[in-house]
């Protein structure tokens, strides 16, 4: 999110605009971000990978501001609908299919690199869709393959990730199941919310092969040094999405 709201920021100022970036940080954070923006009288609105249900109330409020909203990653799956523009990986792409992309890429990337039966450790959010669709794509894919097996999938919370305390619980969980394979639905748990140096930090789960999401700058660097605690990634082009964003404002 925070990749692609710079690239949004970027190619607001190029264009000869002002930006203002709001972390909403989730669901609810998402709907109080919606309206500081239309307090702050903005003249279009980007969200980033927030769907529109949920959020009805918020969107009508916009739509009396006659602001247009446009999605970057985000599903207009309300009806009626409220975005004005959709940002997609591709044209033909349907937003929702990103995430059991992600997933089954996952399973294949884990397959090759392990040669030989999986047994993975899948990490989810229980309260959020999107580490929930990639999590239930990467063990229907695994399934598929006929390559192995989901060990666990360890349900974690928000505040556990915000406060770095789920890192002791996932290289506990992955010991105890005796898993292979760490599958993660997001770079910045292993990265700045420290779980690849936790793994690492552990002679039983650091030679575990660990596949992430994301492909941030920080992940990509880790990847490339070799070291325990993330063995790979599956990329998404974050600031391509964020001018996408901005060509759909054009």
């Amino acid at each position: 999110c925070a990749a692609s709201a710079q690239a949004v920021s970027d190619a607001v100022v190029l264009a000869g605009w002002w930006p203002m970036i709001i972390d909403g940080g989730g669901q609810y954070g998402v709907a109080q971000a919606i309206r500081t923006a239309v307090a702050q009288a903005a003249t279009v609105i980007v969200t980033i990978d927030a769907n529109c249900k949920g959020l009805e109330v918020q969107y009508d409020e916009v739509a009396l501001s006659e602001t247009p909203v446009i999605a970057l990653g985000g599903d207009d799956d309300c009806e009626p609908q409220r975005f004005a523009a959709v940002t997609r990986w591709t044209p033909d792409l349907a937003v929702g299919m990103r995430q059991t992309i992600v997933g089954e890429l996952q399973a294949d990337y884990a397959y090759g690199r392990i040669g030989g039966a999986v047994k993975a450790l899948v990490l989810k959010v229980a309260s959020d869709p999107t580490t929930t669709k990639i999590s239930d794509s990467f063990a229907a894919k695994l399934k598929k393959l006929g390559a192995g097996e989901v060990a666990q999938t360890l349900e974690l919370t928000a505040a556990e990730i915000a406060d770095k305390t789920f890192t002791s619980k996932v290289v506990d969980a992955a010991k105890s199941s005796g898993a292979n394979a760490i599958i993660v639905p997001a770079d910045e748990w292993l990265t700045t919310g420290g779980l690849a140096a936790a793994i690492a930090g552990d002679p039983k789960t650091a030679k575990l092969v660990v596949v992430g999401y994301g492909g941030t700058a920080a992940a990509l660097d880790l990847i490339r040094s070799g070291k325990p605690g993330l063995t790979g990634t599956v990329g998404q082009a974050f600031d391509w999405m964020g001018w996408g964003a901005v060509d759909a404002i054009v």
